[in-house]
């Protein structure tokens, strides 16, 4: 992933620790389910909704990594109409998700010989992640707050490694009463990596 960044920056950490276990990975649109990663779950984890009618609407609630992985899943059986059930945020409170914490949230329904299912999807955000890199390389933000007029940032490689840190200015008024706003970019998988 390519993209131009403002190297008169202020740099704060040029060359992060290689031991770092912190990584996050780029954007990836394809490590968001598909259709038959779901079905595959029904199949091997829940082979009782092929063949068994439980008293009410199977309804099965999947939370995903930032990867693309299955982290956890349950099933329960409700009696609301099909017309009451939705995917929202709140469908993942018994999985310990606060409003926030996922990336996106979706639903769709799988038909077996037996029953229709309901299926929640969804995906972790970055949040708990990002505040760790904050952590990790801001220190003194979380200690002193960020001054009004500055952003910081995160370049990474492809595979996540954080290369360059850094602040640098922001319009004025731009970030007032606003959070704090971490920057990550990645490079390509082709690109070159900065020298030290």
């Amino acid at each position: 992933m390519s993209c131009s960044l403002s190297l008169a920056a202020t740099e704060v950490g040029t060359a992060p620790s290689a031991s770092t276990e912190l990584r996050k990975p780029a954007p990836n649109p394809g490590a968001r389910p598909y259709r038959e990663q779901l079905q595959a779950l029904i199949r091997d984890r829940y082979p009782q909704l092929a063949i068994e009618t439980p008293p009410g609407i199977p309804v099965l609630t999947v939370l995903f990594d930032l990867y693309g992985e299955i982290v956890r899943s349950e099933l329960e059986v409700s009696t609301r109409p099909p017309a009451d059930l939705a995917a929202s945020e709140e469908s993942f409170a018994h999985f310990g998700m606060a409003v926030g914490d996922l990336q996106y949230v979706a639903a769709a329904s799988f038909q077996t010989p037996a029953n229709t299912v309901f299926v929640t999807f969804g995906g972790l955000g970055s949040r708990q992640l990002d505040r760790s890199l904050v952590q990790r390389f801001f220190p003194q933000v979380l200690s002193g707050g960020a001054p009004l007029n500055e952003g910081i940032w995160i370049l990474s490689d492809h595979e996540g490694r954080a290369l360059r840190t850094g602040q640098e200015h922001v319009a004025p008024g731009s970030p007032r009463g606003r959070p704090l706003q971490l920057t990550c970019v990645w490079l390509a998988a082709d690109s070159l990596q900065p020298s030290s």
